[in-house]
């Protein structure tokens, strides 16, 4: 009787582990959505416009200020929240952040690097990105321009 017991406290524990990890896996990508979603839309108040030959971004400043680590650009849709389908990008090729009203730019560590007016960014270091500078994320050219 005593085993039988054990048996049901150890598939009550590990249940419990189980929901936990769907829940916190579940907020994560639940929140990523939003980003998703809100990067897509309009926006007419601060931010910055990242336009390329094949896509158009409007991030507002409070959109970027809402998300601790930044916002990943990469090909990937688990990885990164916002998306470019070129095959030079990597599965999360960089992150953009803001401190206070200023936009940064920081390379993942991608296969086939970025570059701010064609000076190289060292992977996981920050580099500030000023209005009307051009980024190139693997093969991409990028064009940051302030709200």
């Amino acid at each position: 009787m005593f085993i039988l017991s054990n048996y049901y406290i150890e598939i009550a524990i590990t249940a419990i582990l189980l929901i936990t990890i769907i829940v916190y896996i579940n907020k994560y990508f639940e929140s990523s959505k939003i980003i998703r979603k809100s990067a897509k839309n309009p926006i007419t108040k601060d931010g910055w416009l990242i336009s390329s030959a094949e896509i158009e971004w409007k991030i507002s400043d409070a959109q970027l200020n809402a998300v601790k680590l930044g916002i990943t650009i990469g090909r990937s849709a688990r990885l990164s929240e916002l998306l470019i389908n070129n095959d030079s990008l990597s599965l999360r090729h960089a992150r953009i952040s803001s401190i206070g009203n200023d936009l940064y730019i920081e390379d993942l560590n991608s296969l086939n690097g970025s570059w701010i007016n064609n000076e190289a960014i060292k992977p996981f270091k920050k580099l500030q990105v000023k209005s009307g500078e051009t980024l190139v994320l693997g093969e991409i050219p990028m064009s940051f321009k302030r709200l």
